[in-house]
């Protein structure tokens, strides 16, 4: 999968796209843009590769590199797949619980209009 971002501003440096998750989420490996948050995601993992985004040179070999370099291609959908386990919701709602706690239940809550 490929994600190319521009970091047109200082907020898009620090973000990471949705599309990126849902590649992680869905085992696939990645080629995204050179950015510190997504390089964090994608490159410290081991989940894929990063390239300059306004540079065709540099997207062309990062993606070339991937798909003939079968070692390469065969390890980053390896540890892709094995990050999709992390990736989903229930994990990532285990991560939520542990730092705020559970939240009021469906019963009685006040902050869930109870239906007729």
């Amino acid at each position: 999968a490929v994600s190319l971002r521009h970091a047109d501003t200082y907020n898009d440096s620090l973000t990471v796209p949705n599309e990126l998750l849902e590649y992680v989420a869905a085992g696939l490996p990645v080629v995204a843009s050179r950015l510190p948050e997504v390089e964090r995601l994608i490159a410290g993992p081991g989940l894929g590769l990063t390239c300059e985004p306004r540079d065709p040179c540099d997207i062309a070999a990062a993606i070339n590199y991937v798909i003939c370099t079968p070692r390469v291609l065969d390890e980053l959908r390896d540890s892709a797949r094995a990050a999709s386990s992390d990736a989903v919701w229930e994990a990532e709602r285990r991560k939520l619980l542990d730092v705020y706690g559970p939240g009021p239940s469906d019963a009685g809550s006040p902050l869930r209009p109870q239906l007729a």
